[in-house]
């Protein structure tokens, strides 16, 4: 059984805390891509029923985390190659839709607030937390599509990017380079994004974007950016 990390004392067993506690446990890496999930052994763990646990994973099957297969059980989803290329390329779309809308609304609270998410994503960076990390660099994006005042927009988001976000992986520990390097490109390229937001800097959100994603191993988003600005 899973090592799952709570305090029964606190634990009211109500289905949205099953979620954050499996999502958790999905970002953590304590459930790998593919590997199985176990309605009765959490069910025992947690000591609950099995309904709050099947309401759980309905709610990340919502999310694009977790599927069941007929007869098998839940599973954690799986994404392959393909699969991350197509999240990708249709993430660079939507996300520069989502940025230059916030841009039209944005006040200085949610500006103030966007520094602390990043603050909050580099301070586990450097303390080698990547998984907090990777968790407040969606928490940070998600915090501009819901600015965006799109509310559909902000689901599709949501709904294509988890998977990816959940199974995104850091540098090794051990490679203090590459950390340092990844860390050093991740803050330069936040801070433009709410420079952008501010107003503070004469680069355009297609700019921003591409400094987002330029060091993706996938090129189709790329092109499907160009496609849409084409005149």
């Amino acid at each position: 059984m899973k090592s799952l990390k709570f305090e029964t004392a606190q634990f009211s067993g109500m289905r949205n805390e099953v979620r954050q506690l499996l999502k958790k446990a999905i970002f953590d890496g304590i459930y790998e891509p593919g590997e199985q999930i176990f309605e009765a052994e959490l069910a025992k763990k947690l000591q609950l029923s099995r309904g709050p646990i099947r309401e759980a994973l309905l709610q990340l099957e919502r999310e694009s985390l977790v599927q069941h297969v007929h007869n098998k059980g839940w599973f954690v989803i799986q994404l392959a190659p393909e699969d991350r290329s197509e999240i990708t390329s249709l993430r660079a779309v939507l996300e520069l839709l989502a940025l230059k809308l916030a841009r039209e609304s944005v006040t200085p609270h949610q500006i103030n607030a966007l520094r602390k998410i990043l603050k909050k994503m580099v301070d586990a960076f450097e303390a080698g937390k990547f998984a907090e990390a990777s968790q407040a660099d969606f928490e940070f994006h998600q915090k501009i599509w819901n600015m965006s005042g799109h509310h559909n927009l902000g689901e599709v988001l949501v709904k294509i990017t988890t998977p990816f976000f959940a199974y995104y992986k850091m540098p090794k520990a051990g490679d203090y380079k590459e950390i340092s390097e990844t860390r050093r490109r991740l803050e330069a390229d936040h801070q433009l994004v709410i420079a952008y937001l501010a107003g503070e800097t004469d680069k355009t959100a297609e700019s921003c974007i591409r400094n987002l994603f330029g060091s993706t191993n996938f090129e189709n988003w790329s092109r499907l950016l160009d496609l849409i600005q084409e005149k």
